[in-house]
């Protein structure tokens, strides 16, 4: 049964499913990086994303796109340049490792994760770093829906760019924008297994399908390997 069709028959504990998904409809809205294999060279595709970084923390304002997305002033205390969202299974010991890797080599002090078994709840330490951050990368790869912490967190990113204005920057790796819009391949799929588990918490999880929806509409920015 598709997703859609399950929701329909939902009556009950509602606002988590919403704040998930309006999270990842909002991550989708904005500004992002797409990146598919044949696309070109990841360390490419990684030097243009450390490059903008590099260049937003030197502005005080920016937009992107038609949303306004001012950093706070820099007399606020940031403990992070960068916080990045991920699915570690995915990309943490590939795509994400490097980025990290090239994040501190240009002096961008980076918030990262390593812990593969974090279990299934958003620790106050990963909320507090979010929270203290500048930027929040969110690397939407195929199986990032599958993780509850990953779209706890990417709720909880796009809750700070409605407070205190942080940039969110989305890259979709191997996925279409449309697929984390619509919630549709292996992102319906690990929604469906979610509202499966969350029976008495539904609030949740329309709450990670909110945030999906969002992210994957945010205006696009497609960048391919060996382009100009």
């Amino acid at each position: 049964m598709k997703f859609k069709a399950k929701m329909d028959g939902l009556e009950h504990n509602m606002e988590k499913l919403e704040k998930w998904k309006m999270a990842l409809h909002e991550t989708a809205n904005f500004s992002g990086y797409h990146f598919k294999q044949g696309d070109g060279y990841e360390y490419e595709f990684i030097t243009r994303i450390v490059e903008l970084v590099s260049s937003k923390i030197k502005q005080d304002a920016f937009h992107v796109g038609d949303y306004p997305v001012g950093l706070e002033s820099y007399s606020e205390a940031f403990n992070y340049d960068v916080f990045l969202s991920f699915r570690g299974s995915d990309t943490l010991h590939g795509f994400t490792g490097y980025l990290y890797k090239a994040l501190r080599d240009s002096g961008i002090h980076t918030f990262i994760d390593e812990d593969l078994n974090r279990g299934e709840e958003i620790t106050p330490a990963i909320v507090k770093a979010i929270e203290e951050s500048r930027i929040a990368i969110v690397v939407l790869s195929i199986n990032y829906a599958s993780s509850s912490i990953c779209l706890d967190e990417l709720a909880t990113i796009l809750d700070c760019l409605e407070r205190k204005r942080m940039l969110v920057l989305p890259v979709f790796y191997n996925v279409d924008h449309s697929q984390v819009r619509l919630q549709e391949g292996s992102y319906g799929e690990a929604l469906v297994k979610h509202e499966e588990s969350l029976k008495h918490s539904m609030e949740k999880l329309e709450k990670w399908k909110m945030a999906l929806h969002q992210v994957a509409n945010l205006s696009d920015i497609k960048i391919k390997h060996g382009s100009s």
